[in-house]
């Protein structure tokens, strides 16, 4: 597993990098309403489907948009980390569309959502209800419209919700880019295995960032099997589509793991 030492500093700092020119300041409140975000995000996305995931339709910020060269000082909201596919929820989001049955008929928690990506494609897989939980206001709205603009609004709640620590009251959780830095990382691991230790089938998926600890996996790009302190069992290895590479620093497989209690 190709691993990278990235600070959240660093990835905040080369994330904000793909914004470079100047662009005509919008301003939003950093907690818009509903009508306020989805106004925001119609304007400054367009409508296109993820290399490698033709399955799902997604609002993001493409090359052909003016916020691509914009300096993050003239973004008109936070970071929009939502209007981005991300490689470890592209990889859940491809491991559940291959295989369908790991959550067909079931509820499912989709935590730190983002675009809603790897929630709707649960639900397109056949989810009986997905819950998408993030705390960033316009990444709940943006959920919203790409499940609306995929047809599957009637499975997929999204909600502004921090729920580390809590019971997931779900068959199913999936957790994408969740570990870029400790002790974030840490702290989410931990959850995590409390949540599947209440027999949820707990999901993550990432490239192999520095707050992934290497020790922790199983399998042949981790550890040796048996080891107490590897909670991770590989389930899938993909190796990410040239756009996603070039989009997210260098990064060239997305993993899906099954989290151990």
């Amino acid at each position: 597993m190709i691993r990278v030492k990235l600070t959240h500093a660093q990835a905040r700092a080369a994330f904000s990098r793909k914004f470079s020119s100047a662009v005509s300041q919008v301003c939003y409140s950093e907690n818009p309403s509903d009508d306020e975000a989805e106004t925001l995000i119609l304007d400054v996305t367009k409508q296109t489907r993820p290399e490698g995931l033709p399955e799902v339709t997604l609002r993001l910020i493409t090359p052909e948009c003016t916020l691509w060269t914009a300096g993050e000082r003239e973004l008109p909201c936070p970071l929009p980390y939502w209007a981005f596919a991300w490689p470890g929820g592209w990889g859940i989001s491809r491991y559940l569309l291959d295989n369908p049955e790991v959550v067909q008929g079931k509820r499912v928690v989709d935590f730190a959502s983002g675009s809603g990506m790897q929630g709707i494609a649960a639900a397109l897989a056949g989810a009986a209800e997905v819950h998408a939980v993030e705390v960033d206001p316009f990444a709940v709205v943006a959920t919203r419209i790409n499940a609306r603009d995929n047809g599957v609004s009637s499975q997929v709640r999204a909600t502004q919700a921090n729920i580390i620590g809590q019971p997931a009251y779900a068959d199913v959780l999936i957790a994408g880019d969740v570990c870029y830095e400790e002790p974030l990382a840490s702290e989410v691991l931990a959850w995590l295995r409390k949540v599947a230790g209440q027999g949820t089938t707990v999901l993550l998926g990432d490239p192999g960032r520095w707050g992934l600890p290497q020790h922790m996996i199983s399998g042949p790009q981790g550890g040796h099997m048996g080891s107490q302190t590897q909670i991770l069992d590989e389930l899938s290895t993909y190796s990410l589509p040239r756009s996603l590479q070039d989009e997210n620093f260098g990064f060239q497989q997305s993993h899906v793991w099954c989290v151990r209690p």
